[in-house]
């Protein structure tokens, strides 16, 4: 494991990972694990947030120039439209924003009363931090689902979308390596009910 993730420390075994293909609703999941009692964190919220620190947007602009720049501010659009044509540029994106998330994301848990942690890492398994953790969980959706949230969600074009699945594993495969797996095909109800029996059994293995 590389030094950049060596601040997230085996000791905090109360952690579980949530992972999942884009689009396959892991949102919605961290949702209902927050609303049933867990402590959440959203990598995608702590990018958000990345992005509108100074030295961040310096190190994009001193990388890709001002083109990547709309009204004041790093347009992610852009960003994406350099990084997802090209892995080298993808992968030094990663290597400045992994770390930082993580390092956020200790802040949270040391800082966490509740019992279950819940800790959404997209590419949980590409980076292989899987094991940091008591047990992963999968979200799960077929593929002409997820073509649909993301052309609702973020209007993106059809080569937009398999430029972004084509930088992660699929989420068959993901389901596979997860211990447990959340099936996002049906209705709301159903998704909670899964939700809470997944909560449920962690909860069991914690006090063990």
């Amino acid at each position: 494991m590389s030094n950049k993730y060596s601040l997230f420390s085996k000791n905090f075994r109360n952690v579980f990972a949530l992972t999942g293909g884009v689009g396959c609703g892991k949102s919605t999941v961290l949702r209902i694990f927050e609303k049933i009692g867990c402590c959440v964190i959203d990598s995608d919220k702590i990018c958000h947030e990345l992005y509108t620190k100074r030295d961040f947007s310096d190190a994009l602009i001193k990388r890709w120039g001002s083109l990547i720049v709309t009204e004041g501010s790093i347009d992610k659009q852009k960003v994406a439209s350099i990084v997802f044509k090209n892995n080298a540029e993808l992968d030094w994106l990663n290597n400045i924003i992994h770390p930082e998330v993580i390092k956020h994301a200790i802040e949270i848990i040391e800082n966490c009363k509740k019992e279950i942690i819940i800790f959404d890492i997209p590419l949980l398994f590409e980076l292989k931090l899987d094991f940091f953790f008591k047990a992963t969980i999968a979200v799960w959706t077929n593929i002409k689902t997820q073509y649909k949230n993301l052309k609702t969600r973020n209007n993106w074009s059809d080569e937009e979308i398999e430029s972004r699945l084509s930088a992660q594993l699929s989420p068959d495969i993901k389901l596979e390596k997860a211990l447990y797996g959340i099936i996002n095909t049906g209705s709301l109800d159903f998704l909670e009910t899964q939700c809470k029996n997944i909560f449920f059994k962690i909860k069991k293995e914690v006090k063990q």
